[in-house]
């Protein structure tokens, strides 16, 4: 098993192109205590074993104090009959979707409806609005945590790692060069944000947030789940040595319309592989109820 973080994607991206489950856990779900943050309204960490990631560790705050953490194990069966299964229309047909991953994704779902599932379209408009959302947030909100906080920020009722504010102010100060392409654009870009316009967007956003995660809920009333493409496109070749920044860029965020709404929402998401390709494996996310993984 392999722990990751997941601020727009990081735990499905690379769960679904090696064809394997990967589970984005309900914000707050898995603490984060320890792990250096993206942005704190954003941060996920997985996926999930039944007694050591998920549950209370009396350390990070966004955790509800009354939950119990349920067995999961108990709740696997193979029986789906009658679960209500929505396909969100808004999920497939991006400019960067293919139409072999659209088409295996349908498949997949397909066979979900002859296992018993009752399976129906459904639309979620706000779905895209997501991605724009999330970019603010990353942006602008990264470039305080970062920049200002040296990885921890202020505010903030957890725990504080004080030997890794250290060490990245540290790495800031004399090695920042070093940060990717993706890395120095969105720090620089919030940084600007900030300057320019006095957090007024990323308040916009974060206000906007709450909309879309009212739009899944209400969507999540009908269906026991809903369900997309990871991702638009199969596994990309690695940008080659000196291409431009903007395809650099690019790569990154071609693949992130359908996983990133999530992290701004914090539903849980999971990848399992919805067949092949080309020899290379397609991804399917399954999208739950907030702290309904069971």
């Amino acid at each position: 098993m392999a722990i990751s973080c997941d601020q727009g994607g990081s735990i499905r991206i690379p769960a679904s192109w090696c064809g394997i489950i990967g589970l984005k856990p309900t914000h707050g779900l898995v603490p984060y205590t320890g792990i250096f943050p993206i942005e704190m309204t954003l941060d996920h960490v997985g996926p999930m074993t039944q007694t050591v990631i998920a549950g209370i560790d009396g350390y990070d705050p966004r955790q509800p104090t009354d939950y119990t953490v349920p067995s999961y194990i108990k709740n696997l069966t193979a029986d789906i009959k009658g679960r209500k299964v929505g396909v969100v229309k808004e999920g497939f047909g991006h400019l960067s979707s293919k139409p072999d991953v659209d088409n295996l994704v349908l498949a997949a779902v397909q066979s979900l409806e002859r296992a018993g599932a009752y399976v129906e379209e459904v639309s979620i408009p706000m779905h895209l609005n997501g991605p724009a959302v999330c970019n603010v947030i990353v942006m602008e909100g990264s470039a305080e945590t970062r920049f200002n906080g040296y990885g921890c920020g202020v505010g903030w009722k957890g725990h504080y790692c004080t030997s890794m504010l250290e060490s990245f102010a540290r790495g800031m100060k004399y090695a920042s060069a070093e940060l990717a392409h993706t890395c120095k654009l969105s720090l620089l870009t919030g940084k600007a944000m900030r300057v320019m316009y006095n957090g007024k967007f990323y308040g916009k956003v974060q206000n906007i947030a709450r909309d879309l995660r009212k739009a899944y809920d209400t969507a999540l009333e009908n269906y026991d789940v809903i369900v997309m493409p990871t991702l638009p496109m199969k596994a990309t070749k690695l940008p080659h040595q000196g291409c431009s920044v903007d395809e650099y860029v690019s790569n990154a965020w071609d693949m992130i319309p359908n996983t990133c709404p999530l992290d701004v929402s914090g539903h849980p998401a999971l990848t399992i592989n919805a067949g092949f390709s080309e020899c290379l494996p397609v991804g399917m996310m399954i999208m739950g109820r907030r702290f309904d993984e069971q």
